[in-house]
């Protein structure tokens, strides 16, 4: 496992706290290495130092450099796949993912990010596919998910008669209370640069919105956010935007997480990223690629992880000790 540089700032998360959860909540932060994670911080502190639990892992594919459907899969079912397969083996299979196992659990399900509802890390945890870019073909599987929420962006892709139909409360703005099961569509495409639109670019009130609809539920539940534009900023090679992304959408997202969960100690709360992307170098500001890379990626948690992890696969065995240990009745 290669940790070079990044070992220093690793060591300074090591806490503890006691185990046991009813609930989870799953950041995953897309493209974010552990360079980029170093832009959150600043002299009052980063949102990382609140995990007591660490380690680093290597994303998970067939093809050697992961993209975005393999290490989500790696991450959402626990199985190695080739690129570009979603929730999906090698042979064809399906294979089922801690969304599904939740739902099956008892648990209320949640599904928030600032990329397309359909895009690749949303879509491995309700969707069996061979072809991310087959965005009708996803969008059937999360209609017919049976899960309680969705809130993020790839309107075009999502039909208000066909989610209705569904038996989904259909929202275009997070409104008022929202309804036992709700799509809630903030944008036709991805949602903007925070740097381009303070507003429509902030993630945290989905967030927000989303755990006062599923604490409100009164089931445990399980809730995954995504921050998409970490990726996409890097492809880019966009270190201004990258920056703003990480200080006011993850910093802000995960030290809302964090407060939150400590005034619900029976929620677990996990950080990672499902791969790097670019090369980033944070003390240079500069990019080496604007490609994945096979960098290892930071696993963070408020809750003992079981084993030893090395590869990202093995991440999934933890969550789903997590979903287990507080199955509902």
């Amino acid at each position: 496992m290669r940790v070079p540089r990044q070992i220093p700032f690793l060591l300074a998360l090591l806490l503890a706290v006691p185990s046991g959860a009813d609930s989870l909540i799953l950041f995953i932060g897309d493209g974010m290495g552990l360079e980029h994670m170093k832009l959150a911080q600043d002299a009052a502190g980063a949102p990382w130092t609140g995990f007591p639990h660490f380690a680093a892992v290597d994303p998970s594919s067939l093809c050697g450099i992961p993209d975005s459907p393999a290490s989500g899969t790696a991450i959402a079912t626990g199985h190695r796949t080739a690129n570009r397969r979603i929730g999906m083996l090698e042979d064809g299979r399906a294979a089922a993912s801690l969304a599904e196992r939740a739902r099956g659990m008892g648990f209320a399900v949640g599904i928030v990010t600032n990329d397309l509802l359909t895009g690749a890390t949303p879509a491995a945890f309700y969707a069996h596919w061979g072809d991310r870019r087959d965005h009708k073909a996803i969008a059937a599987f999360l209609f017919r998910s049976g899960l309680d929420l969705f809130i993020g962006g790839g309107g075009r892709h999502l039909p208000r008669r066909e989610a209705r139909r569904a038996g989904y409360d259909y929202r275009t703005s997070l409104g008022p209370p929202l309804g036992p099961k709700a799509l809630v569509v903030l944008d036709g495409g991805e949602m903007p640069f925070l740097m381009d639109d303070p507003v429509n670019g902030r993630l945290l009130p989905a967030v927000q919105a989303a755990l006062d609809r599923l604490w409100g539920d009164g089931r445990p539940f399980f809730l995954m956010v995504e921050s998409a534009l970490i990726d996409h900023a890097s492809h880019d090679n966009d270190a201004a935007r990258l920056e703003v992304e990480m200080r006011g959408n993850v910093r802000t997202i995960l030290s809302y997480l964090q407060e939150w969960v400590g005034r619900h100690p029976e929620t677990a709360l996990v950080a990672t990223a499902d791969h790097e992307c670019g090369g980033f170098d944070a003390g240079a500001r500069a990019f080496t690629d604007d490609h994945h890379t096979a960098e290892p990626v930071a696993v963070l948690s408020t809750r003992p992880l079981s084993g030893e992890m090395v590869q990202q696969w093995e991440l999934h065995g933890c969550l789903l000790e997590i979903l287990r240990a507080r199955t509902p009745r």
